[in-house]
């Protein structure tokens, strides 16, 4: 068995669900009861690619934050700012014109700000148009555009949305810099759902991958468990003093047949 001394989580699909708009994005009440036990013996901490503005008031049971895939961090009362992000902001907000000039009914163009209302990053989302042909007839062109721009594109195969940042981002290298921060060497444990996660996985001693409907092929996690399923693990996780066990209820091996 591992102890556990530190819990690092993902937002978006992890811990709120992911088919809902930016405004009603919230983690459900009976999981954050469950986050606000657990914050009173370990740390708990955020690793987002949404940023400050947006996560601090939805994740108030949260020790540390790593906003924006790691370009901004707050640790208790203290701030950090990624260094040598304004390079390319001239890329980035030629991209983000771009992607505003040709919004239409429907989409989205969520933009990732830092502590100051500067945009380092945005998120192009049509996960509220229904009719396929006229959500690519949106989307196709900005993607185009953001690719050809000095800047880094993450794409999301299968999910109706893609990020656009200032340079590449690493979820490994974020959750690395939260830890040395908290003094946490070992007994990580991390939770997300996507490929981008993939490289914080790598980084944490315990890794599991939350899934929704359906589940996906590209994650590099030890375990996975069901969305709906988080609390209830996270609840023995703690009735069992914070020592993991494969045998905790809700987790199985990953990837299975």
């Amino acid at each position: 068995m591992t102890k556990i001394n530190g819990l690092f989580l993902d937002y978006d699909g992890t811990l709120s669900p992911l088919n809902t708009t930016r405004e009603n994005s919230r983690i459900p009440p009976h999981l954050e009861t469950m986050l606000n036990i657990i914050r009173k013996s370990i740390p708990v901490s955020i690793v987002t690619t949404k940023d400050m503005p947006f996560i601090l008031p939805r994740t108030d049971f949260a020790w540390a934050w790593s906003a924006i895939a790691g370009l901004e961090m707050k640790v208790g009362p203290q701030l950090f700012v990624a260094k040598n992000v304004e390079e390319k902001l001239p890329g980035l907000i030629e991209a983000l014109i771009y992607a505003k000039q040709n919004l239409v009914e429907g989409g989205i163009i969520e933009e990732k700000c830092n502590y100051i209302g500067l945009p380092l990053a945005f998120c192009v989302d049509w996960r509220q148009m229904r009719d396929e042909r006229a959500a690519k007839a949106f989307y196709g062109p900005i993607l185009n555009y953001c690719r050809s721009q000095d800047v880094h594109v993450v794409e999301y195969p299968g999910k109706p949305f893609f990020d656009v940042y200032t340079y590449p981002i690493n979820k490994g290298r974020a959750l690395k810099k939260l830890k040395d921060k908290l003094m946490i060497a070992q007994g990580t444990l991390y939770m997300g759902d996507s490929a981008t996660d993939n490289p914080a996985f790598k980084e944490a001693d315990i890794s599991i991958g939350v899934v929704g409907d359906l589940k996906p092929d590209d994650l590099i996690c030890k375990y996975w468990i069901n969305f709906d399923d988080v609390a209830f693990f996270l609840n023995h996780l703690f009735k069992n003093h914070f020592s993991f066990s494969p045998d905790l209820p809700g987790i199985r091996e990953y990837p299975v047949a």
